[in-house]
């Protein structure tokens, strides 16, 4: 069920975009595959190929849907909207990946080595992707409204970010993902964990960042470039 809870997570968080109607059906159609495979895996009851490939389906629409609100301009542009696109194409390779080990099941060595590229492909590639897009929006958000309710100096949302390393998070997160998934799918330990050490790296300097604009909710003091003359013109 985690993926349905991220589905529905998102779609909460991103209510003020309005997702189309067609979000809400996607959402039945996921959470019946999953009952319905879980069902199936639990007793050994035939049909588990049947349900893979109808989440397989709900998956496929919620990527349609996504793509959609993209072109339409409704998600954020920036590292935001490529966050998003990229976390969308790490969702077609998990979707391949799943489906191939529908196939291949988990009794060989093929069939492990799929399931560990997809569960990296779906939770670090798609999942986290997404996350990473949100909280570009949200957290500059919260602390702002924070300061409001403390009566500290008013700060707008743009003044809270920071946005000079989120190439470098981009990047080395994706490829660390790009490359922990091909080791896993060759066998490669050695890629495995050159691709860890690359997520890693973009992960602390997330952290860094992230909890630089946090830290504001809770100080008086305003971030040194909402002082700097033309700070807004260069946005």
């Amino acid at each position: 069920m985690f993926f349905e809870g991220f589905q529905a997570l998102l779609l909460g968080l991103l209510a003020e975009m309005k997702p189309p109607p067609a979000a809400l059906w996607q959402l039945y159609s996921m959470a019946a595959g999953i009952l319905g495979l879980g069902v199936t895996l639990m007793f050994a009851l035939p049909g588990a190929m049947f349900w893979s490939l109808a989440i397989a389906a709900s998956l496929i629409a919620y990527v349609g849907i996504v793509v959609r609100m993209i072109w339409a301009g409704r998600l954020p542009h920036g590292w935001t909207s490529r966050h998003a696109v990229c976390g969308i194409l790490w969702l077609v390779i998990a979707i391949a990946l799943g489906l191939a080990f529908a196939v291949f099941g988990a009794g060989g060595i093929a069939g492990n080595r799929i399931a560990s590229a997809y569960g990296v492909a779906g939770l670090l590639g798609w999942v986290c992707n997404f996350i990473i897009a949100m909280s570009y929006q949200l957290f500059p958000g919260f602390v702002a409204r924070a300061r409001l309710i403390r009566g500290f100096p008013v700060v707008r949302a743009a003044e809270l970010s920071i946005t000079t390393h989120r190439p470098f998070i981009f990047i080395a997160y994706n490829l660390g993902v790009a490359m922990i998934a091909g080791g896993l799918l060759a066998g490669s330990i050695a890629l495995a964990i050159t691709g860890a050490a690359s997520v890693a790296a973009s992960g602390i300097v997330y952290c860094a960042t992230t909890l630089w604009t946090l830290s504001f909710a809770y100080r008086w003091t305003i971030p040194v470039q909402s002082r700097k003359p033309g700070f807004f013109a260069s946005l």
